[in-house]
Parts: structure tokens; sequence; C-alpha cells
């Protein structure tokens, strides 16, 4: 299991980059912002 974990991480916080990217221009609907906010913690946690 944390070999796996370790070869998925970096996937994750590449991801974490891209959604601090789209919530710095701002989503515009409240279904975007809560989505974006979601993934953002996901990838935190890793």
């Amino acid at each position: 299991m944390e070999r796996v974990l370790k070869n998925y991480l970096p996937r994750i916080q590449s991801n974490v980059y891209w959604i601090e990217k789209a919530l710095e221009k701002e989503a515009k609907g409240e279904y975007e912002k809560v989505i974006i906010n979601k993934l953002a913690n996901i990838g935190y946690l890793a």
C-alpha cells in the first residue's frame, strides 16, 4: 500500500497545483467552488 501511495503522491500534488490556479481565478458558480475546495483538501491531505 505504501508503494502505491508513493507512486500517486506526485500526481496528486500536481493536481493540487492546477486546482490552486483555478481557485486563484475564482470559480463563478457555487457548485464549482465546492468541487474545487474538496479537491484541494484531498491534495493537501496527501
